[in-house]
């Protein structure tokens, strides 16, 4: 804590001239210091007040002392605990120089950084270290043992400094340096002085014997350098700048120098002693110094005799005294208006008694004080000792409430006696009252506290019990004085004709006009009496109505301000009436308002109209304009703290202001106070993150730099819980600090906190946020430059942008995925209605179809019948190879569709439950060797393993045979058919559990995953399930739902197991005991297998009995065209053979990749092709012939199955010539083959001669793709046409296209070489240029390319039948 001291020392009247001591405070161990021997003071550049100790470095704000200790444990802490000296460099940094090294502080981190810590083996010293700002404002350090060394930023380190002319040794003895105007000083231990300029000396002189120099100072005053130097012989003054010129030296006192530093300003050097004597040193002229005793100033450390180890003046009007074990005390400098007058010896002008109660100045200057048991001190202008008047001088008693001047100007002395007292002017005798009257009247009064003289000059007295006693007093010729009338005012009067007040206590009267009197009470407020019509006009109190009540009803005095406003002190506040208008209406000022106190003993107005308050806590202040108020107390100077009931004076005329107080009497001189503009700093001291604090490079990581420092803060959203400690550096008034804040983004208004130095931001949600902190300075005044700090506190992730935007998608999309949940499941509803209502529809037509199937099945059973018959018996009469096998294509496939017929209408009596199980029993190892005995050959031709193991010998069973083998054939035959070349088919029987199991496992082609589920469906067929083995017959896609469906009529199951390219496992699991199915006891008979052979070879589709014809017979007639059938079916082709052979060269292909070979091999006039084919089919054949230019005239017609318009529409797409659905004609086919060759043969035609030919016409009326090919040609051709070595070859290297190849298209389709059509092409042009007629025949030849004026006539004769030289008349005829 701060102690707040009296002021020490005697206080001399105002009228003496003598100076106050300054107000002080003072700062000990007991306030935070680590030790109370100050060594050194220095206010930084951001306004901390630094204090050097032997124990300890201290940092100061006005408030709190932090303190700085080394620790080796630790980096960042000061070198050593004894602190020298410090200096701060150009670039604003602190430097602190300790008894171990010289420390650079960090602000931004609150660390030191310590340098030249080692000895290096020289002695210890106390010394040993010292630093200034050298030439350049770099730090330049000399240490004793090792020499001068220059801080260099650069390096960041102290480079040693040599000095040409001077001995090394010496240097390194070096006590103290000092620069000024880029000289740098060096003053050595033994006396010597040297001035040098860049490191070389320019002057020497010695000072004095070696270790004569107790202590020194280099300083400056003015623009001029010194050094101060303390000895035995004084203290010396040396000029610098004149060397030469013998020192001045001060006989100061008989103790020792202890302190010697210079002033803020430079004007002058306080000089302190160890016997606590200060001096301040002036130069009335260069090298001319005086010294003033500042005792007066200081009157404590003269009789403690206290140490003065440093002294600083410092920005504040601040002056700092460190003592050695007494701590520091602080001294405000500034112009005092205060001055006081105390209790002491009476010949020192002082009071007989430091409680005043009564006060009043003359016209003259004489000040009478009224005490409390010291009676009335008078204090004359022109006398130095105080005059005491007390009983044993005839007064009434020793306690002087009252003082006032009649208008004959004699003294009305009120005491805590009976009567009045009065001090005649013209005698000075003491008369007392009524006891002195010449009349004796029969009045009784007393405790007189207040003394008001009206207009006509009569004395209105407030007492204590007597209420209010008016008299009026006439002086007699004979010198004595007579009591003319009186009249009384108390409380309960007898004569209700009398006015009354309500309390008999009243401590102040007031006159407003002639006639009209204030009365304040104590306990009933205030009167407006008048006195002219004794009547009590206005009563106010606080239980008066609301516009004029009282604050309190306890009034200690009454002031009549210059403004016709009636100022009211009281208990309970300052109350204030304007008296120009009526009703009055009140004014309150209490401590919410801004008094520090709220019981008004005195008030009175200085000449500016400002009002001055006494209370129990200090003065006031008060603008009646701004409606402020400024405070004062000891701080200011004030003797008092608490001040007395009425004991206040204005003399009118001056502007001195009396009030008297418990501890004497204070003189105000307004005009004398400093209206102080200065405003401090404020500083953040601390920031605490949910009461935690924060430092900078902590682990938090929030601060990099000291909270001070920083511009913005930025957290986490978790970190929302932030105090903010502060203060402002004031070191003398801080108390008088109001502080307000304002959270930007946040608060609307400024929150005032008063005093409150601590900030709380409590739940701060995540946003950008400034918080502006403002302050008064001790006038009430508020900053315009308020502190300001930014805060950042991030939103969590989930609260973020991008979350947000997560959000808003994720609603947009819950919203949609709702919408799309109640839309979809309204189409599930309907779907699944209209899935049902199709599915019955589907039904509903599927057996109608399988009706009107079976129908026309059964229907179909007669024409073969019919077909059959006629066909086998022309078989057995066949003569030729030919036309048996013909014959033989008819009957396997009548067989054939009498299969499908067959399986159609069983499926159809599965489907509608009619087909039942003949049970039977059969030996089903031999049954089923059997079936697969029939395969072999079928599996052999297909280059497939068959094999058949069975797990027993025998297993008789009752079972339906013929369905059974229907199960066996299906399931086999596909396992042959869906295989690969050097693939097994095996088939195991084995029984378990009355149960026969058939497996049937293949390693073709497989089963892809997606058509597992669906190849058990009737008519499904798997698009990749064709096979490439022209043999194999289309499936119908009934024969595995026909299995199933047999599988189920024997109560038994069938199961699949495939993988593609590895193949698949059908597994048959079949009840094979008769109690499984319900057999009649006489249905045992067994039914053998018939037609097995012929059954299996349906399967496989045709195969000739005997050995066919060779496929190309010799012909005998050379066929001009030549034809490519492309089908996967041998029996069409055989067809078209057959059909085409007589009139087409045929050549065949299996697939459309097997085509394409054949057309790079053969000239191909025509290709008809089917469209479904393995591999490649008739579709994408066709698109690579029309792509290709070697092949695109090369018609292409489509013979196929699928004749629905689409697929028409598909084929004429991909670019195919025509478009022939099966079955056909064969009058139709021939005749679309006809017409094609025949165009193309047209368009030859015209390539025959182009004698008739426009060149611009030219073209080939096949096909864009030829055209643009031809055009190519030409283009080439028409560049080179007057070249004679233009050929075929450079027509191939610019289109890039082989010369085989181009002559094989160019002959395709033009039946002309690519010579021949050049040689044409050059004889149409020159034929076009001879008919312009611009060109002579030579010229023709030479533009046309001819190198042969004969060959040219000779082929134009042919062409034109007629000579070149003819061929224009010609024309024109």
């Amino acid at each position: 804590m701060i102690k707040h001291l009296a002021f020490a020392g005697l206080l001399l009247a105002a009228a003496t001239g003598h100076s106050n001591p300054w107000p002080y405070q003072h700062i000990d161990k007991r306030d935070g210091l680590s030790n109370s021997a100050i060594t050194s003071i220095y206010m930084d550049l951001h306004d901390y007040v630094w204090f050097g100790t032997w124990d300890g470095l201290n940092r100061y704000d006005g408030t709190t002392v932090k303190v700085y200790k080394p620790d080796p444990f630790n980096r960042g802490t000061i070198s050593n605990n004894i602190v020298r000296d410090f200096l701060e460099d150009k670039q604003g940094n602190l430097w602190v120089v300790t008894h171990k090294g010289i420390n650079k502080y960090d602000g931004d981190t609150d660390t030191f950084e310590p340098f030249q810590t080692s000895l290096n083996g020289s002695p210890f010293q106390e010394y040993s270290l010292r630093a200034c700002l050298g030439p350049d404002s770099a730090v330049w350090t000399t240490f004793i043992g090792q020499g001068i060394s220059r801080y260099e930023a650069a390096q960041h380190a102290f480079v040693p400094v040599t000095f040409r002319d001077i001995d090394a040794d010496w240097l390194k003895n070096v006590a103290g340096m000092g620069s000024h105007q880029g000289l740098l000083y060096l003053l050595g231990t033994d006396g010597t002085l040297f001035c040098t300029l860049n490191n070389k000396p320019v002057f020497r002189k010695k000072l004095a014997a070696p270790g004569a120099i107790r202590l020194h100072r280099f300083f400056r005053i003015g623009h001029t350098a010194y050094l101060a130097v303390s000895t035995r012989k004084g203290l010396s003054l040396i000029n610098l700048s004149d060397l030469a010129s013998e020192p001045q030296v001060l006989q100061l006192s008989a103790f020792p120098v202890s302190s010697i530093s210079e002033n803020k300003d430079h004007t002058a050097v306080w000089v302190g002693t160890e016997a606590g004597d200060i001096y301040r040193v002036t130069a009335s002229a260069p090298g001319e110094f005086t010294a003033e005793n500042m005792a007066a100033y200081f009157p404590q450390f003269a009789q403690a005799q206290r140490k003065i180890l440093t002294i600083t003046e410092t920005r504040q009007d601040i002056l700092w005294v460190g003592t050695d074990g007494d701590g520091l005390f602080k001294f405000l400098t500034r112009n005092n208006p205060f001055r006081s007058i105390v209790a002491g010896p009476a010949s020192g002008g002082n009071l007989s008694n430091s409680i005043v109660r009564s006060v009043l100045q003359d016209t003259d200057g004489t000040l009478y004080v009224g005490t409390r048991s010291g009676g009335l001190n008078i204090l004359r202008p022109a006398q130095r000792e105080m005059t005491v008047l007390n009983t044993a001088h005839g007064l009434s008693n020793n306690t002087v409430l009252s003082l006032r001047k009649d208008h004959s100007d004699n003294l009305w002395i009120g005491t805590d006696g009976e009567g009045i007292d009065m001090l005649e002017k013209n005698t000075g005798r003491i008369r007392h009252f009524p006891r002195d009257f010449e009349n004796a009247p029969a009045l009784t009064f007393g405790n007189v506290y207040a003394i008001c003289i009206d207009a006509y000059g009569g004395l209105w007295l407030g007492t204590s019990g007597h209420g209010v006693v008016h008299l009026v007093i006439e002086a007699t010729p004979r010198g004595t004085y007579r009591l003319a009338s009186h009249r009384q005012i108390t409380y309960g009067n007898a004569s209700q004709e009398q006015a009354t007040i309500n309390s008999n206590v009243v401590y102040t009267i007031v006159e407003e006009t002639p006639n009209i009197l204030w009365f304040g009470t104590r306990g009933a407020g205030i009167y407006r009496y008048n006195s002219l019509a004794d009547k009590i006009e206005e009563h106010i109190h606080t239980g008066a109505g609301t516009p004029n009540r009282l604050s309190n009803d306890d009034v200690l005095s009454l002031f009549l301000g210059s403004k016709e406003e009636l100022w009211i002190g009281t208990s309970g506040g300052l109350n204030r009436i304007s008296l120009h208008r009526r009703p009055y209406h009140n004014l309150h000022y209490t401590q919410h308002d801004g008094l520090p106190n709220n019981t008004i003993h005195g008030i009175q107005e200085d000449y500016s109209g400002a009002i001055w308050v006494s209370t129990n806590n200090g003065l006031v202040l008060f603008d009646p304009v701004r409606g402020s108020f400024k405070g004062f107390d000891a701080n200011d100077g004030l003797q008092n703290h608490e001040y007395t009931d009425g004991a206040s004076f204005h003399a009118a005329g001056t502007d001195a202001l009396y009030f008297g107080g418990i501890n004497g009497l204070d003189i105000i001189h307004p005009a004398r106070l400093d209206t102080i503009r200065y405003f401090p700093r404020l500083t953040l001291a601390e920031f605490l993150i949910r009461n935690v604090p924060v430092t900078a490079g902590d682990s938090s990581a929030v601060l990099r730099k000291h909270i001070d420092r920083t511009d913005v803060v930025n957290l986490a959203y978790d970190q929302n819980f932030l105090s903010f400690h502060f203060t402002t550096l004031d070191y003398w008034n801080k108390q008088r600090t109001q502080y307000k804040y304002r959270l930007e983004n946040f608060d609307k208004d400024w929150n005032l906190i008063h005093q409150q130095s601590v900030i709380n931001l409590t739940n701060i949600p995540p946003g950008d946020y400034t918080l502006v902190i403002n302050y008064t300075n001790e006038n009430g005044v508020w900053s315009p430059t308020p502190k300001s700090i930014a805060i950042v506190i991030a939103p969590p992730f989930w609260r973020t942008g991008w979350a947000y935007t997560v959000y808003i998608f994720l609603l947009a999309g819950l919203q949609a995925g709702i919408i799309l949940y109640i839309r979809r499941r309204a189409r599930a509803k309907r779907a699944a209605a209209i899935h049902t209502f199709r599915l019955q529809q589907e039904k509903e037509l599927n057996d109608y179809k399988l009706r009107f199937f079976t129908n026309i099945a059964h229907e179909f059973r007669t024409p073969l019948t019919l077909i059959l018959g006629p066909v086998i018996t022309l078989i057995k009469k066949a003569s030729s190879v030919q036309e048996k096998n013909q014959l033989n294509t008819i009957y396997s496939n009548s067989l054939r569709l009498q299969k499908l017929i067959d399986e159609l209408i069983q499926f159809r009596k599965i489907e509608s439950g009619k087909e039942k199980a003949n049970i039977a029993p059969v030996e089903l190892v031999a049954f089923t060797q059997e079936i697969v005995t029939s395969f072999e050959q079928h599996a052999l031709e297909h280059d497939v393993t068959l094999e058949f193991i069975p797990a027993a010998e025998t297993l008789q069973g009752w079972i339906d045979a013929r369905k059974l083998e229907k199960i066996l054939i299906n399931l086999v035959s596909n396992a042959i058919k869906y295989n690969v070349k050097g693939g097994s088919v095996t088939v195991r029987l084995e029984e378990t559990g009355g149960q026969a199991r058939f497996v049937v496992e293949d390693s073709g082609i497989g089963i892809a995953p997606d058509a597992q589920a669906k190849i058990f469906e009737a008519f499904y067929q798997h698009p990749g399930s064709l096979s490439a083995d022209p043999g194999f017959s289309s499936s119908t896609g009934i024969g595995l739902s026909l299995t199933r469906s047999l599988v189920q009529v024997h109560q038994g199951q069938l199961l699949l197991s495939s993988q593609p390219s590895k193949g698949s496992v059908f597994t048959v699991t079949l009840p094979v005991s008769r109690e499984a199915y319900q057999v009649p006891d006489d249905n045992n008979i067994f039914l053998p297998v018939s037609n097995l052979a012929e059954t299996v070879s349906q399967e496989f589709g045709f195969r000739p009995m005997e050995t066919p014809r060779p496929l190309y017979e010799p012909e005998r007639e050379p066929r001009p065209y030549s034809i490519l059938v492309v089908d996967d079916n041998p029996q069409i082709v055989i067809l078209l053979q057959n059909i085409l052979a007589d009139k087409y060269h045929v050549l065949t292909a299996a697939n459309g990749r097997e085509a394409l070979h054949v057309l790079d091999d053969e000239k191909v006039d025509l290709v008809i092709s089917d469209v479904l084919m393995p591999e490649m089919d008739g579709l994408m054949l066709c698109r690579n012939i029309k792509d290709n230019i070697q092949t695109s005239h090369i018609p292409v017609i489509l013979l196929t199955a699928k004749g629905e318009i689409e697929d028409r529409i598909e084929g004429l797409q991909v670019g195919a010539d025509s478009y022939i659905p099966k079955p056909f004609h064969p009058e139709h086919l021939f005749i679309r083959i006809e017409k094609l060759i025949k165009t193309r043969e047209q368009a030859r035609k015209r390539f025959a001669n182009l004698a008739d030919v426009e060149l611009g016409q030219l073209s080939t009326g096949v096909g864009e793709k030829d055209d643009e090919f031809f055009g190519k040609i030409t283009a080439c051709i028409q560049r080179h046409l007057n070249d004679p070595e233009f050929t075929a070859d450079v027509i191939s290297d610019e289109i890039g296209m082989s010369k085989a190849s181009l002559y094989k298209k160019v002959k395709a389709l033009t039946n002309q070489t690519p010579h021949g059509l050049i040689k044409q092409y050059r004889l149409r042009k020159a034929a076009d240029l001879l008919k312009d007629g611009s060109m002579s025949v030579s010229e023709v030849i030479y533009e046309t390319g001819f190198n042969s004026r004969s060959y040219f006539y000779k082929s134009f004769n042919e062409m034109f039948h007629c000579h070149p030289k003819d061929f224009g008349r010609t024309t024109s005829a």
